[in-house]
């Protein structure tokens, strides 16, 4: 018996030790993509979809127009969602609205990820479910945003470009999950 817990014990700590090394990897390639801790969430292929038609230069610098990875503790991250009148302009019939996602950062500041356009109510709230679906449950979601106005007195906006937890992910235009998509019943 005692022989039997000692392989578990000897397995978990193999298998702890695994799920950190991809983190390790993922750091030291695209370490200048990630802003914090991915807590094993991140694969290759969410920093590679982005370096394919974006020219980056591994640095310590953070450039506007590049994407980058932050991770959450869930409990952090809330939604807006604006409605607003419907634009003559655009040929929608129904409302455009504007969804963000706020990651809350120390008591006072906050990560507020929009997105880059205004889009009718109907598909925003689709949207908005997904995310919510995704995080649900999670301990930590990583989150994908172009541009970083790195300030530590004041908040920090990005455009939004993906969402991804251990459950799945979502990206906006840029990225590929490696999941199956959700069907319609589970948005």
């Amino acid at each position: 018996m005692n022989i039997i817990k000692k392989s578990i014990f000897a397995l978990l700590i193999l298998y702890s030790s695994a799920c950190y090394t991809l983190s390790n990897e993922l750091k030291s390639k695209y370490g200048f993509m990630l802003l914090s801790e991915d807590y094993g969430i991140l694969e290759e292929s969410d920093f590679k979809s982005f370096t394919d038609f974006v020219d980056y230069t591994p640095t310590n610098e953070i450039h506007f127009y590049g994407f980058y990875w932050k991770c959450y503790p869930s409990e952090n991250i809330s939604f807006s969602l604006k409605e607003g009148d419907p634009s003559e302009d655009s040929g929608w019939k129904e409302n455009m609205s504007h969804l963000k996602l706020i990651a809350k950062i120390g008591d006072k500041n906050t990560h507020d990820y929009l997105l880059g356009r205004g889009l009718p109510v109907s598909y925003n709230k689709k949207m908005l479910r997904e995310w919510k679906r995704l995080i649900k449950n999670e301990p930590y979601v990583c989150i994908n945003g172009q541009g970083v106005n790195e300030e530590p007195t004041k908040n920090i906006y990005s455009i939004f470009e993906g969402i991804k937890t251990r459950k799945g992910c979502f990206y906006y235009l840029h990225g590929k999950c490696n999941h199956p998509e959700p069907t319609e019943r589970e948005l």
